[in-house]
């Protein structure tokens, strides 16, 4: 009978044990697309500003006639 309850406690025991390296394996894929995901956005930013910056002279150009027009 102790050995039955014995081996039932490391059965759950294990079964926790395997929940919660998946839980962590989850956790650790989330973090790693979140922080890939966060670099590609970064890249895009940076090309947006780039992008901006290039554009900036005729962008106020334009805002400039614009204003004009109004």
């Amino acid at each position: 009978m102790k050995a039955a309850l014995h081996k039932r406690r490391f059965y759950v025991f294990n079964h926790s044990l395997v929940a919660l390296l998946i839980v962590g394996y989850v956790l650790t894929c989330i973090c790693i697309c979140s922080q890939l995901f966060l670099n590609l956005l970064c890249l895009i930013g940076i090309k947006v500003v780039f992008i901006f910056l290039l554009f900036y002279p005729l962008t106020i150009h334009v805002l400039l006639l614009l204003s004009v027009d109004i």
